[in-house]
């Protein structure tokens, strides 16, 4: 099972929740490094970007 928002309406709260309750977390369209590495810092497991150069886990 996974939610799949926009990650505008997602907070380190709601993706915490969402794995508690047995849910992976992804977002898209996020073209902002810094609301990217919130993101991922949060736990969230995928996202969806226009700027595939320059977000990437791996550069989170």
């Amino acid at each position: 099972m996974a939610l799949d928002a926009n990650h505008r309406e997602l907070t380190p709260e709601i993706i915490a929740q969402a794995h508690a309750a047995g849910f992976r977390v992804c977002c898209y369209t996020v073209n902002d490094v810094d609301r990217a590495q919130l993101l991922w810092s949060a736990g969230l497991d995928g996202l969806i970007t226009d700027w595939v150069d320059r977000i990437s886990p791996a550069g989170m």
